[in-house]
């Protein structure tokens, strides 16, 4: 790892012209659960992790080249620190969602690929039309220490069972705030998709951390929080699977809503 994390410092990439699932339920706040559903409750005392977006296409050369390898780099060196989403979009990418369309026209800035944010801030450092790829590593990996060390006061949880080809899952947000700009998601996530990546050094190339499916939409449902930490927001809902030995995790995001952008703030991720 440490060789394939000294080639990409030492790169400089140029940029090429890469220039539905079952609605959550309502809203359960301050209620013990009373329904015969075999998923365990939330303890909702897990902090959210930083979470590194990845704005790529298997069309895009400079995708496969720097972006792909970077992503998996970063992510390696921040292992347990940090969450992956892979957002796939252009150029007939097999693995474009409506999901993934959404999350990239949300970005603000320069809208080429490939792009690699730490929560709603882009890592990548241009020099003049190429990246400079030893730059944008060490920026990555100071936008994660500083969230890391900024964590928010929000905590989440996921439970959930797994039947053959179906989850059925809940999760839930509570913090110590009154806000009511938040919105929650879950995303059905999949690893080790094979798709031929251009400019990939070894192909088919395995795809991690593909969004697949989201619960009640890209931005989830908007929630409250109180100062008082009592008010909790619990949703339930379902995914049906693809396959039945696929790699999948399901990954909660916390959104806040300014003005008609949502900034990702955090996230919590568990394996199926």
């Amino acid at each position: 790892m440490k060789n394939i994390t000294t080639l990409l410092l030492l790169s400089t990439v140029f940029l090429s012209s890469c220039s539905k699932s079952d609605k959550a339920e309502p809203i359960v706040q301050n209620k013990k659960d009373t329904t015969e559903n075999m998923v365990p409750g939330l303890k909702i005392d897990k902090e959210l992790k930083p979470l590194v977006w990845e704005f790529t296409s298997t069309g895009c050369p400079g995708c496969g080249s720097w972006g792909k390898p970077t992503f998996k780099a970063v992510l390696d060196q921040n292992m347990g620190d940090a969450i992956g989403l892979a957002v796939h979009i252009k150029y007939g990418d097999p693995m474009i969602t409506s999901y993934s369309t959404e999350i990239g026209a949300n970005r603000y800035g320069q809208f080429y690929t490939p792009q690699i944010w730490v929560n709603d801030s882009n890592g990548v450092v241009l020099n003049g039309g190429s990246i400079n790829g030893m730059a944008s590593v060490e920026r990555l990996n100071k936008l994660i220490d500083f969230h890391k060390q900024n964590r928010s006061n929000i905590l989440t949880d996921i439970q959930f069972v797994k039947n053959n080809n179906k989850v059925s899952f809940r999760y839930g947000i509570k913090g110590s705030t009154s806000e009511d700009s938040l919105y929650v998601s879950c995303f059905l996530i999949e690893n080790d998709v094979v798709a031929t990546q251009s400019s990939y050094a070894n192909n088919p190339a395995k795809h991690p951390f593909v969004i697949r499916e989201a619960a009640a939409g890209t931005y989830g449902q908007k929630t409250f929080l109180s100062a008082d930490n009592d008010f909790i927001s619990e949703f339930e809902s379902e995914f049906k699977l693809k396959t039945t030995n696929g790699k999948y995790d399901l990954t909660v995001v916390v959104w806040e809503k300014v003005n008609n952008r949502y900034k990702s703030i955090g996230g919590y991720s568990v394996t199926l």
